[in-house]
């Protein structure tokens, strides 16, 4: 009697601990889910109210007539340009991984609307990883330019090449750069400088100062093998000075 007092004790205990270890299972996948859930919904979505919001931002506002504004993705709104211009009227309206599609579609509220002085416009990396081919950003690129030069005919528009690239920085640099290729980028930087549509714009060559003997992006001056670092933008404030001057 005893021994199957003990074995019913065994059994029940071994009951126990796999409704427990079910239980626990269930709970830990309902958890993981859940946080895979808010996870893929901030990446998602937090990227676009930061730019819904930035673009809020950047609206029409009188006092901006007459300024100088930079308009473009990270490389611009990373770039103090705040401290580098502090002299000088100048509104940066960079957005973090902008697409040259994106300021075609915020042109008019951000610029066309705050009638600047000068436009300087340096776009075009991002649209690599939106699988967009060269030909489709130059066509782009010059859209915007003419957009400008339509809708405010006394505004000086600057265009900057698309900074080159290197995925030989670190191990992690080709994930970063992606696919990016400099070929693509020197193409669009080649018709930028020929300006072959006959566009009413100052083409401004910073990417060659960028480059080390190979053609990437030096190392000196970039932070993973895509954005650039303090020293590039010194490097780049002082080649646009005289322009922000003139």
């Amino acid at each position: 009697i005893l021994k199957h007092i003990g074995y019913d004790i065994i059994i029940k205990r071994e009951e126990i601990m796999k409704e427990f270890l079910i239980i626990l299972f269930v709970l830990t996948t309902v958890i993981s889910v859940g946080i895979i859930i808010y996870l893929v919904r901030y990446i998602t979505i937090m990227p676009k109210l930061y730019y819904i919001e930035h673009v809020s931002t950047y609206g029409p506002n009188p006092r901006n007539h007459g300024k100088i504004i930079f308009i473009g993705d990270s490389e611009t709104e990373f770039y103090k340009t705040s401290v580098y211009f502090n002299d000088y009227p100048v509104l940066n309206m960079g957005i973090a991984g902008d697409t040259t599609d994106g300021v075609l579609k915020r042109l008019h509220q951000n610029v066309i609307l705050n009638k600047p002085k000068k436009v300087f416009l340096q776009i075009g990396t991002n649209d690599f990883g939106k699988r967009k081919k060269k030909e489709y950003i130059l066509k782009n690129i010059f859209k915007i330019v003419q957009i400008i030069n339509k809708e405010l005919p006394e505004t000086k528009v600057y265009v900057i090449s698309i900074y080159p690239v290197n995925s030989r920085v670190y191990n992690f640099s080709k994930f970063v750069v992606w696919r990016r290729k400099n070929k693509d980028i020197e193409y669009i930087n080649n018709q930028l400088s020929l300006n072959p549509i006959g566009a009413k714009y100052t083409y401004i060559d910073i990417a060659k100062r960028l480059k080390n003997s190979l053609g990437d992006l030096a190392k000196q001056y970039t932070v993973e093998g895509l954005h650039l670092n303090s020293n590039a933008y010194n490097l780049v404030s002082e080649i646009l000075l005289p322009y922000i001057k003139e």
